[in-house]
């Protein structure tokens, strides 16, 4: 047996009466502008984008751009350099081989200053030493591609030293 609702937005459903308590909406889009304001739409929702449900969704930060602490604003900056593991980066979010976030190898930049040119993506820098979190310019190599770099460290571990 079936038994008509009325959507809160006027459009009528036929339901099975055991479903009754169930249906309440006609659509999806329907049941979510009218859970989050019982009463009923007071205001047109401007939607933007398709987002999770079929007619869009509300943002969480009302469609303004970006947060507004970035960067040297936010309280929680440490000066745009992070420990990843064993490498520093630093931020240069204007350097042509900064990552997505906008961080780069310090040791790159270093080196970058110290020839005074851009590295291009396949040269590398390696630590003399090994420690990579040791930036020091008297402990930087430059080496034109990997294939040069790990010459260095198979002769190294032939003659049975760990580091050079």
């Amino acid at each position: 047996m079936k038994s008509l609702i009325v959507c809160p937005c006027g459009n009528r459903i036929w339901c099975d009466k055991r479903l009754e308590h169930r249906k309440k909406y006609c659509s999806n889009e329907c049941k979510y502008i009218y859970m989050k304001r019982p009463t009923g739409l007071k205001y047109n929702i401007k939607v933007k984008n398709n987002g999770w449900f079929k007619g869009g969704h509300i943002s969480w930060n009302n469609g303004k751009s970006g947060m507004p602490w970035r960067g040297a604003k936010h309280p929680f900056w440490k000066g745009g350099i992070y420990i990843n593991k064993k490498y520093i980066y630093e931020m240069c979010r204007e350097h042509p081989l900064a990552s997505k976030r906008g961080y780069i190898l310090q040791s790159r930049l270093l080196m970058k200053i110290m020839i005074g040119r851009d590295l291009k993506p396949e040269e590398v820098v390696h630590h003399i030493d090994g420690n990579p979190l040791n930036n020091q310019l008297h402990n930087l190599k430059l080496f034109p591609n990997q294939a040069a770099h790990m010459k260095i460290h198979r002769i190294a571990r032939a003659r049975g030293r760990k580091n050079e």
